[in-house]
């Protein structure tokens, strides 16, 4: 397929190796546990509106921050690579597939999540949708998903690429569970109409920077220089 699109003898480009590994490195993922979760955040935060139930902001910001953290929880499953440890000599350099796969999972879970935040907005009353912060939920979301992501990557070199599940999923549990209990002046879940809710936007925005930032450093082949 690629040969198609490339001239003869020159390598394909960077983009066409991503594209072209897409699918087969989904394939490979563990995309149940995360499409599990996924449908599981969207049938809470559904469920009001299907219902004709009414939903306050403040409970349409808690459910919310479930569907998020659930997505976590399942892209934490996703960067298992059961077959890794089989395939340590491939053609392409290991980050490539490694981040295809990262990017891949997340644009499934960051799907999932917008579609439940879009329905849960739907069953908020029209003059009190205002009231539901949208952008600073959606930061949130971004930074747990990074968070869980960037455990994974960590996991799989732990676990000599096998299954960073173990690391990941409960190091997003442990650490949203400390994030929830942590004081206000430095805390992180706040309500929109707490006086820290500006300062604790800033507290996940460098939380997203801050695991943005390992993600390149823990695609690395940990093997290269084995080989």
């Amino acid at each position: 397929m690629l040969s198609r699109t490339v001239a003869p003898g020159a390598p394909p480009s960077r983009w066409l190796l991503a594209t072209a590994l897409l699918r087969p490195e989904l394939r490979a993922a563990r995309l149940w546990p995360l499409l599990y979760a996924g449908t599981a955040g969207l049938l809470l935060c559904a469920g009001p509106a299907v219902s004709g139930a009414e939903v306050r902001p403040p409970a349409a910001v808690l459910l919310a921050r479930l569907a998020s953290v659930l997505c976590a929880v399942g892209l934490a499953m996703a960067t298992d690579d059961p077959a890794a440890r089989s395939t340590r000599a491939v053609p392409v350099p290991r980050w490539l597939p490694r981040g295809v796969r990262v990017l891949g999972v997340g644009a499934i879970a960051a799907a999932f999540w917008g579609v439940s935040l879009a329905c849960l907005v739907q069953g908020v009353e029209g003059a009190a949708r205002a009231a539901v912060p949208v952008g600073g939920l959606a930061v949130e979301a971004a930074a747990l998903a990074c968070l869980a992501l960037t455990l994974g990557l960590l996991g799989m070199r732990v676990t000599q690429d096998a299954t960073g599940s173990l690391v990941a999923a409960p190091g997003v549990v442990l650490l949203t569970l400390t994030l929830v209990f942590l004081p206000p002046d430095v805390g992180l879940f706040l309500d929109p109409g707490s006086p820290d809710w500006a300062a604790s936007r800033w507290r996940w925005a460098t939380l997203l920077s801050l695991t943005c930032a390992c993600a390149p450093a823990l695609l690395r082949d940990q093997y290269r220089s084995r080989h």
